[in-house]
């Protein structure tokens, strides 16, 4: 059995290899367009879980 040669190149899901500049683009889009409409999703979920919990139970407080 002979060695196989290591390549350290990724490939995508076809298997053609991935260049630097997709690798930059996917990079970008995670930083400034993923990440923070996820932050504002979690954010905006949290606030609306709070209002509706304060529509039940009443707002924070004494009684």
């Amino acid at each position: 059995m002979g060695k196989q040669p290591v390549t350290s190149t990724a490939t995508d899901q076809d298997g053609t290899p991935i260049s630097k500049a997709r690798e930059w683009q996917v990079v970008l889009m995670v930083t400034f367009v993923i990440l923070p409409a996820t932050a504002v999703a979690v954010v905006g979920g949290y606030g609306f879980a709070v209002w509706i919990g304060q529509m039940f139970f009443g707002p924070p407080g004494h009684p």
